[in-house]
């Protein structure tokens, strides 16, 4: 897992703990300081398909965790 995955994965929780719902993905590129939402809907989609998060992809707001994910080490 890459620290950006891992920072999204740390801001979904906290975010899912907070509001009981999940995050757009506009805020998580506000929360993260992200330039472009782009880079949230990719990172978001590959850790999906790790099954680190779900979603429903008819549905607003539907990220939210799954599984505990390793930390991140640093290469």
């Amino acid at each position: 897992m890459t620290r950006l995955e891992s920072d999204i994965y740390q801001a979904v929780c906290c975010f899912w703990e907070q509001y009981k719902c999940g995050p757009s993905y506009d805020d998580l590129r506000f929360i993260l300081q992200l330039s472009h939402k782009s880079v949230v809907h990719r990172c978001v989609i590959k850790m999906c398909k790790m099954g680190y998060l779900k979603r429903d992809p008819r549905k607003a707001r539907s990220v939210r965790p799954s599984k505990t994910p390793p930390p991140y080490e640093r290469p």
